[in-house]
């Protein structure tokens, strides 16, 4: 049941479940898989070797991956910030234990194997120094990252319940310009605008999230701008790979704005495409898509880095499928396990 007041929409049952989320976490835990299989063989070839399969091979992590952790913030704030949820600090805080017991646990054991396997003497003490500096493996960004939204929450939540759509407005615009177009200015013209006050991308999509849910109409236009952000972005990655040019190094990061666009279009055509169509087994990926996320580079490094499964003689896309079946399919095994597990069951993996 809805009611419409000024161009929003909310949702009157406090029970409602979003059917359109589990689409996209589901099938954003496989794109995050799907890029760490695609930046291993991106990594190891030089652009300036440019050819039609890294053409392409660029394209398809563009397209197929690069809205997916976006989208897990934008998803974030739609729920968090939802009018009807009551947030204090002890909440907070214990949104935020969760965030610590995942680097306590998972985050330092892989800063442990990482210095053991480049050849520490004392891989527990500079695991230890990693984490706390937050080098753990690449992807545990996000949770170093939401670790600080949730430590934050009930700031944003209170400006999120009190702001007016023109507040809520500018805010967007301010953070937009601030973590995204500012940065991307300084890389294109080796500048170094000043942005006045360090402000990071994961905030614009954690509220920008939250306002397209809720906005219905102005979430049509923002996807049609996304569409064409999309559209620039491919050809400019295009273009970077062809002319050997650094462009497609930033085009595709999380704070460029071709990227907001996109995964900001995803978003708002998922509601509209999936709407609230979903299955048991969807749901259960759904489920398990925290904990896909966190162990997943765990049997990339196994296969490649004990196994020597970059030198299993298989024909370049077969390569990339098959470890990319393997990977998620022990990935969702492992999730699935450790759920039952209550220390694990509680970081809702």
């Amino acid at each position: 049941m809805e009611y419409h007041r000024a161009g929003v929409v909310k949702i009157a049952s406090k029970s409602e479940h979003i059917d359109y989320f589990d689409w996209l976490r589901a099938l954003g835990c496989a794109a995050v898989v799907l890029l760490h299989v695609l930046s291993i063989y991106i990594n190891k070839h030089s652009v300036a070797a440019h050819s039609v399969r890294m053409f392409w091979t660029c394209e398809a992590d563009l397209i197929l991956t690069r809205w997916a952790v976006p989208v897990f913030l934008m998803m974030s704030g739609t729920l968090l910030l939802d009018a009807r949820k009551t947030v204090d600090y002890r909440r907070a805080l214990g949104y935020a234990r969760r965030m610590a017991a995942v680097l306590a646990t998972f985050g330092f054991a892989f800063c442990v194997m990482e210095a053991a396997y480049r050849g520490s003497q004392n891989p527990l003490a500079l695991g230890l120094k990693n984490l706390v500096c937050g080098r753990s493996w690449t992807h545990m960004w996000y949770v170093y990252t939401m670790m600080g939204i949730y430590l934050l929450l009930p700031v944003f939540k209170a400006f999120a319940d009190s702001a007016s759509d023109r507040d809520y407005r500018t805010l967007l615009v301010v953070l937009f310009v601030l973590s995204c177009v500012v940065p991307s200015v300084n890389r294109v013209t080796g500048l170094s605008v000043e942005s006045f006050v360090w402000l990071t991308s994961p905030c614009l999509y954690f509220f920008l999230g939250h306002y397209l849910h809720e906005h219905v109409l102005q979430a049509k236009r923002v996807a049609a701008v996304g569409l064409g952000a999309a559209l620039v972005a491919a050809l400019l990655l295009g273009y970077g790979v062809v002319a050997c040019h650094d462009v497609w190094k930033w085009v595709w990061t999380i704070d460029s704005p071709f990227i907001v666009g996109y995964s900001a279009l995803v978003l708002v055509a998922s509601r509209h495409v999936f709407g609230n169509s979903a299955n048991r087994v969807l749901r259960s990926v759904s489920a398990r898509s925290f904990g896909i996320y966190i162990v997943h580079p765990l049997f990339l490094n196994l296969l490649y880095k004990v196994a020597g499964w970059g030198h299993v003689p298989l024909a370049p896309i077969l390569h990339e499928i098959v470890t990319f079946g393997i990977v998620f399919a022990a990935s969702y095994l492992l999730s699935w396990v450790l759920s039952r597990i209550p220390l694990f069951a509680w970081m809702r993996f």
